[in-house]
């Protein structure tokens, strides 16, 4: 993860949920991530290359 886009989900997890929002946003933001990642080549019949 980019630490833009830490601070971005830490930002949106503390706006919606407060202090929990700040502690589950990067955890969860880092799951949002991976999955599309994964997930996203796989769909459009595309491999992802491994880094």
């Amino acid at each position: 993860m980019t630490p833009g886009l830490t601070i971005i989900a830490t930002l949106i997890g503390g706006s919606l949920l407060g202090i929990i929002g700040v502690l589950i946003a990067v955890p969860i933001a880092a799951t949002i991530l991976l999955l599309l990642q994964a997930g996203l080549p796989q769909m459009m019949g595309t491999r992802h290359p491994r880094k």
